[in-house]
């Protein structure tokens, strides 16, 4: 037995913390997003304030785009201020691992043994790390976590002041990223789904009277509430045409089905099996509506694969609460395992002592790191410049190239660029212009197809001069080495000379004077 003066939530932030800062200290940084997000929010608190048209690239420059996660880029722009991208990881990590942290005290309090609990964070943790990136995505996955077991909560006579705290909740969330409708959908589900249980009698939960007017009041406000942000309607207007797109899931790959046969695909059915396996046992009782959260989210995750870190985090939330009734709790109970020890009451954490233990513990941690990176002390995961770029997804060994390209008096410079190094020449070389990055609604789907298609090597001299036409030549071009763009490129040189070449990338400069491919 845990000595009482133990607190499991410490070891469980820590162990997870120190896993996800070595595991992420290159694999977060995978997403371009990371870059020119930062630099979003460096513009917003510059000269640019609260913009509403692109000036990141040449070829829609001046067309209506809104920073939709204003704050959230906020956010990065000022952990990057702090100390780089080292910064913006221990952020990051420190979060999820609070919320990993939150989830495994909701089954530490249900009676199930830290091993267990291990196992079960693990799997999670497993089924939704691929989308664990330096983006405001995190948020989503943490606020669909947290209203899970709010709504759990409820559900479970816990009904407070608290709960209209969910209007300023909802209020952040979608000034972050706007995966808040999922949250507002979930939320509107369970208020229709409670009146269902009250008609058929499985209702258990306070006065559905009492409870309804005030969840559609707190839902309505905080539709409202939402709508007073620098953009105004035009912020859920902009989610909306995300949502809509045809061809994202045909050119993005965490918008793309979830494929069963790799790693997250077998993770995710694991944790459904898992999960489908425990609330069937739970029968005759009597689910609750909440322990069907994760199923829709299971079907949306088969959609699009996005969607798995939100299953996999509702997933947890409701194993905790189902636990307890399942005939696997009541077989280790007979048994006199300690595995599981039914308790009398859930709470998150068993004493105020160890409530203030952990947050003490938590904010000593974080200051230390963050005095050591703002210093520049190097230490293995806990200092100043740990994070490492992956320079076979990043052309790192260019930027010395790129950053000594002199500025063009008359304009920027016009770069050629993949899909996936937009972001990157956004944020490393803020004085030029891109041709496309990965902001798709700016483009729309009409653009986005042909592009896909001069990248596959369909038309693509075509699409090139056809380009070069409409929106001027281009001056430079960063490709993938080895590309159907690079060899369309290279196989020029009469036009294109080659700056310098490296494994990952080339960067080609345009022979003057001017002329098409």
């Amino acid at each position: 037995m845990l000595k009482k003066s133990f607190v499991p939530e410490i070891a469980i932030f820590l162990i997870t913390w120190l896993v996800l800062m070595i595991g992420g200290r290159s694999r977060f940084f995978h997403d371009p997003g990371t870059f020119w997000h930062t630099r979003v929010g460096n513009d917003i608190l510059g000269s640019y304030g609260f913009f509403d048209s692109d000036h990141y690239t040449f070829t829609f420059a001046g067309e209506r785009w809104i920073p939709h996660q204003w704050l959230g880029e906020i956010g990065m722009a000022l952990a990057h201020e702090w100390n780089g991208f080292t910064t913006q990881l221990l952020i990051v990590v420190t979060v999820i691992s609070l919320m990993f942290t939150w989830i495994g005290s909701r089954f530490l309090a249900a009676g199930v043994h830290l091993s267990l609990v291990a196992v079960f964070l693990a799997l999670g943790i497993s089924a939704s790390s691929t989308h664990f990136h330096i983006r405001p995505h995190i948020i989503t996955i943490v606020g669909m976590a947290v209203l899970t077991g709010l709504l759990i909560d409820l559900e479970s006579q816990k009904i407070t002041w608290k709960t209209w705290l969910m209007i300023p909740f909802f209020y952040v969330w979608g000034n972050i990223h706007g995966g808040v409708l999922g949250g507002l959908a979930t939320f509107a589900l369970m208020i229709f789904a409670w009146m269902i249980w009250s008609r058929i009698g499985w209702w258990r939960g306070p006065s559905i009277a009492y409870l309804i007017p005030r969840l559609i009041a707190i839902f309505v406000v905080s539709i409202i509430v939402i709508l007073f942000n620098p953009y105004t309607y035009h912020l859920p207007e902009s989610w909306l045409e995300i949502y809509r797109s045809k061809v994202l899931p045909e050119i993005i790959q965490e918008h793309a089905r979830l494929i069963w046969t790799d790693l997250t695909g077998i993770m995710v059915a694991s944790l459904a099996v898992i999960f489908v396996s425990l609330f069937v046992s739970c029968w005759p009782q009597r689910p609750k509506a909440t322990w069907f959260i994760p199923l829709v989210w299971f079907v949306l995750a088969s959609q699009r694969i996005r969607h798995a870190p939100l299953f996999a985090v509702t997933a947890l939330v409701v194993i905790a609460d189902i636990f307890p009734y399942s005939k696997f709790a009541t077989y280790l109970e007979r048994k006199g395992s300690d595995w599981f020890i039914r308790r009398s009451e859930v709470t998150a954490f068993r004493t105020w002592q160890q409530r203030i233990a952990f947050v003490l513990s938590v904010v000593i941690f974080l200051v230390t790191c963050l005095s050591l990176e703002k210093y520049k002390i190097k230490i293995p995961v806990l200092g100043a410049d740990w994070v490492k770029l992956d320079p076979e997804i990043w052309p790192i060994d260019l930027l010395p190239d790129l950053r000594s390209i002199p500025e063009n008096p008359e304009r920027p410079w016009h770069f050629f660029n993949e899909f996936s190094y937009g972001g990157f020449l956004i944020f490393f070389t803020p004085q030029n212009r891109v041709f496309v990055d990965d902001r798709c609604e700016l483009f729309g789907d009409s653009w986005l197809k042909d592009f896909v298609s001069a990248e596959n090597n369909f038309g693509t001299s075509e699409f090139l001069i056809n380009w070069q036409r409409d929106y001027g030549d281009f001056d430079y071009v960063l490709t993938r080495n080895e590309s159907f763009f690079d060899h369309a490129f290279q196989s020029d040189s009469d036009h294109w000379k080659v700056v310098k070449s490296t494994p990952t990338a080339n960067l080609l400069q345009r022979i003057l004077p001017s002329s098409k491919p």
